[in-house]
């Protein structure tokens, strides 16, 4: 979806786990908009190796 709606529609990025989260949030410590980010773990399919 990149390229394709401004970065300020997105409200919320869930991610897995707070790992993730805290990359995310470096990530966007630069930017001007900072939509809430929370960790969603049911939002992904479990990895079973």
């Amino acid at each position: 979806m990149e390229n394709k709606l401004p970065f300020q529609l997105i409200e919320k990025i869930g991610v897995i786990d707070n790992d993730i989260k805290q990359e995310v949030l470096q990530i966007l410590a630069n930017s001007e908009y900072k939509p809430d980010v929370e960790i969603e773990p049911s939002w992904y399919y479990e990895h079973r190796g």
